[in-house]
């Protein structure tokens, strides 16, 4: 998380908050929450965010090249990823192990799997059986 000071001081360099850069119709791919849940992730990299809902690590343009208003955040991981996020994330066992070991739920899937295909071919297994 990203303490105050720095918030002030990027303030100052004229990078603001990734709710107000991003597009106003933008939705997240994983849980559809809107750019008011985007949260800067890193105090060294203002592009870096990720969804408070879901956890999906987004980029996001702060440069002078960008617009100013109405940025896309851009997903930082593949569309593999973001297919067995979507899938961990409406998965009920797997969001309360998160829950007990602590961790946000996108950081525990991508240490827990070693690729993307492997976790997709986890969570439709599980949804088969059931």
């Amino acid at each position: 998380m990203v303490n105050q000071h720095t918030l002030n001081r990027w303030k100052r360099e004229g990078i603001l908050r990734p709710s107000v850069t991003a597009n106003k119709k933008w939705r997240c791919p994983v849980c559809g929450a809107s750019r008011e849940e985007l949260r800067f992730v890193s105090d060294k990299t203002p592009e870096a965010v990720a969804c408070f809902i879901c956890d999906l690590p987004f980029s996001i343009p702060h440069t002078n090249k960008a617009p100013p208003f109405g940025c896309i955040p851009l997903p930082a991981v593949s569309d593999e990823w973001i297919k067995a996020w979507r899938l961990a994330f409406k998965d009920k066992p797997f969001k309360k192990a998160c829950n007990a070991i602590g961790q946000r739920g996108f950081s525990l899937l991508l240490t827990t799997f070693k690729s993307a295909r492997e976790a997709l071919d986890f969570f439709n297994a599980d949804k088969e059986e059931v």
